[in-house]
């Protein structure tokens, strides 16, 4: 059992680090955490690392159980026309489908994530962009990634079961195309792992997370027609993608596929010698500050916290992902996904 989003913010405040998430930044995530619905529970602070860079987006998740809890609720002081109410609804039609048996999403889904940029929030406007886990495997505990089908045919029902709950319009056929291409282009043991909707855009931009081995990517990219330069994907994944053997690719489809592409580190809970490192070299290409280094280390931990109510013990975790985004003609951009969660536990 993961406890509501509110009780998690009251207890990580004193836990988030100034350099990463300025008093008014942490002003405008809590503003939006505490109108969220009761459904969303585990959440991340996303920090930009280079310096002058003070937006911090904020995520949070539905897990499958919670299903029902999102469908009934909508944030308080949701207007009740206009494009947030409208986003909502599609929000809520989505939470719908993926309650219901029949629907391809009920089994391939396992969590969803909502998304809020921070130029939305701080105006006091809650616009999610909707990211949905289409591998049932990740979840701790789940069945193995090999005991499950990751390709087109096992995951286009769900897409278009989402599409249609999000978006009024259809695919592009050129944006179809790319997106058959990269989950038909998957190396062995690759998979797709995320896909998100970015319904405020007109027409809606998907993203895609796709898992593979780093000695994979450059092929993969090459036989998905990315529009970049291999040479720059090259280099990117030479100088700073050594360490870790697995990570995501980040990729764009708008009308087509974008030349944006970025890799995705999750770290491991605890000490993570590859996590370091990777911080480390970002201070040495000039995208992360020493200030935010030193805030990023000292961010990853647990501890048990007393919540009155709660007879069980109940734990506070917190973890990091990181993500280098190459986006030409922009400098590279380091970015640090804080995450953390209140949830019962026996120790």
């Amino acid at each position: 059992m993961i406890l509501p989003l509110e009780q998690t913010f009251d207890r990580i405040r004193s836990h988030v680090p100034g350099a990463l998430v300025t008093p008014g930044a942490w002003e405008s995530v809590l503003g939006a955490a505490r109108r969220l619905p009761p459904a969303l529970s585990c959440a991340y602070l996303e920090c930009r690392l280079g310096p002058d860079a003070a937006e911090v987006d904020l995520g949070a998740s539905v897990m499958a159980a919670e299903r029902p809890i999102l469908l009934a609720a909508r944030p308080t002081g949701l207007p009740s026309s206009g494009e947030e109410a409208t986003i909502w609804g599609r929000v809520q039609e989505l939470a719908r489908v993926w309650t219901e048996p029949a629907s391809p999403l009920h089994a391939r889904v396992p969590v969803m994530w909502l998304e809020f940029d921070s130029g939305e929030i701080t105006r006091g406007r809650l616009m999610p962009s909707v990211l949905l886990c289409v591998d049932p495997s990740l979840p701790k505990g789940a069945a193995s990634p090999d005991a499950i089908g990751h390709g087109l045919a096992d995951c286009a029902p769900s897409l278009q079961a989402a599409l249609s709950a999000l978006s009024s319009e259809p695919l592009a056929p050129a944006a179809r195309a790319d997106l058959h291409r990269c989950f038909e282009a998957l190396p062995a043991g690759g998979r797709i792992v995320h896909v998100g909707f970015m319904v405020t855009r007109r027409p809606t931009v998907l993203k895609l997370f796709a898992a593979m081995d780093r000695e994979q990517v450059l092929d993969y990219l090459g036989a998905i027609r990315w529009p970049g330069s291999l040479a720059e994907a090259a280099s990117l994944v030479d100088t700073l993608g050594a360490g870790p053997d697995t990570f995501r690719v980040d990729l764009t489809i708008g009308e087509t596929l974008l030349p944006r592409l970025g890799l995705e580190f999750a770290s491991r809970r605890g000490a993570d010698p590859d996590r370091r490192a990777l911080i480390d070299r970002c201070v040495e290409h000039g995208i992360c500050t020493p200030e935010k280094r030193d805030a990023l280390i000292s961010w990853p931990g647990s501890k048990r916290e007393v919540i009155p109510g709660y007879a069980r013990a109940v734990r506070l975790s917190r973890w990091i992902d990181m993500k280098i985004v190459h986006r030409p003609p922009e400098p590279l951009e380091a970015k640090a996904y804080l995450g953390f969660m209140l949830h019962l536990s026996l120790l």
